[in-house]
């Protein structure tokens, strides 16, 4: 060994038991995932921060439903754009100010009141073959209810979306107010109003 290599810390030789071996510790974060570990750190604070928020979501909706635990703080907060229609949504007041103009504060969004008992619902109801039937309803075979509700009164557009919306809310309707037996109560009243139409005819 020479002068140099003692001098600059170039030994060949093996290390002795007196004599650890550092190895340099590499970053392969970006050769494994295509992420830099500060790209990780930001993915896994926001799981992290996605998971606290479920939790409180989950504590929220265990109270009564409609509610907010938090009765003085506002759910959200809404910035509105330079025509005052509404632009973004925050959770955080304090990220909502960022992006307002200076002396603007964001619109503060509440929570509405539990509804009190036998209001109407604020859910609809699960989904089942019924509620499929009625709603999966394609407009080409709501042309002929779409008629009856017509000659009922109604003033039912000659297009097919409208068509199929004044008939998917009659059919609903139905299925609202008697469940499962609407198929009965709608051909009834589909039945009804044409029978009037022949009486009046």
């Amino acid at each position: 060994m020479t002068e140099f290599e003692i001098k600059h810390g170039l030994s060949q030789d093996e290390p002795g038991p007196l004599e650890p071996v550092e190895i340099a510790q590499q970053d392969d974060t970006l050769a494994r995932t295509g992420n830099t570990a500060r790209d990780q750190e930001m993915y896994a604070a926001g799981i992290r921060t996605g998971e606290e928020n479920a939790k409180h979501n989950a504590a929220i909706r265990a109270g009564a439903p409609g509610a907010s635990t938090v009765e003085e703080k506002p759910a959200a907060y809404l910035t509105l754009d330079e025509d005052g229609s509404p632009c973004m949504l925050f959770f955080d007041v304090v990220e909502a100010r960022a992006y307002c103009e200076v002396g603007e504060e964001p619109e503060a969004l509440w929570r509405r009141p539990a509804s009190a008992a036998g209001d109407a619902q604020d859910a609809l109801p699960p989904l089942n073959a019924d509620l499929i039937e009625i709603l999966g309803r394609p407009n080409f075979r709501c042309g002929g209810i779409a008629a009856r509700l017509r000659a009922d009164g109604q003033d039912i557009k000659r297009k097919s979306e409208h068509e199929q919306a004044a008939t998917i809310h009659f059919l609903l309707g139905h299925y609202l107010k008697h469940g499962t037996n609407w198929r009965e109560t709608a051909g009834s009243a589909l039945d009804a109003i044409a029978a009037q139409r022949k009486g009046d005819a």
